[in-house]
């Protein structure tokens, strides 16, 4: 093997045998132990990097949702809070429902004096309103995914 090397910098949270894998098979990383506030970003990054991978056409789809089903439960038992998580599911499925029945809203109409007319203002690149411009939006990332 070549004497010259090549850094990436991966910046990232990775499973925990990683590390230990790639010196295994002559790599040199760099690594550091994550705690609190900055381990939890970190798995929220990793949360999103994964959902980023998530293609339905692909072959490996199962695969790369394990990862997330995998990064969330990690996130939950690194808060601690897994009978709090289980019980906010719970009490929220009951009052709203899940989401395998497949219900797709593309546009809301309410009346100009609704008081949910504020809330969606507020976020207008999650919820662009007819009339305001559209701009950027996750909207866009939505329509891409189904």
């Amino acid at each position: 093997m070549s004497k010259e090397r090549v850094i990436f910098h991966l910046d990232k949270i990775v499973r925990d045998r990683l590390p230990e894998m790639m010196i295994e098979i002559g790599q040199i990383p760099e690594v550091k132990k994550l705690e609190g506030p900055e381990l939890v970003r970190a798995m929220i990054a990793k949360i999103a990097e994964e959902l980023a991978e998530l293609d339905i056409d692909s072959d490996s789809f199962n695969k790369e949702l394990s990862q997330v089903v995998q990064a969330v439960d990690d996130l939950i038992a690194i808060t601690g809070g897994k009978k709090e998580i289980e019980r906010l599911r719970r009490e929220d499925l009951e009052k709203r429902g899940g989401f395998n029945g497949g219900q797709y809203i593309s546009t809301l109409s309410l009346a100009a004096d609704d008081p949910w007319v504020e809330y969606y203002r507020k976020e207008p690149g999650i919820y662009p309103e007819e009339g305001r411009g559209l701009g950027v939006s996750i909207k866009k990332v939505r329509e891409n995914a189904i």
